[in-house]
């Protein structure tokens, strides 16, 4: 297997603060790996239903 770089980010805080920009990040990937199905946790449902706007057109589970 050929090595691999990916870039990483890293929030100065946890939080919900970070979800949509984290969210972003996913999308962009998404489209770079041709991924068509996210799996999002959440325990209170906020992070799913962002996911589910901010990722139309995917397949979120």
């Amino acid at each position: 297997m050929a090595d691999t770089t990916i870039q990483s980010t890293y929030y100065g805080q946890p939080g919900r603060q970070n979800t949509a920009r984290t969210l972003e990040v996913v999308k962009r990937r998404a489209d770079e790996l041709s991924i068509r199905t996210v799996l999002v946790a959440s325990t209170r449902g906020d992070t799913g239903a962002l996911a589910a706007q901010q990722l139309q057109g995917y397949d979120v589970v």
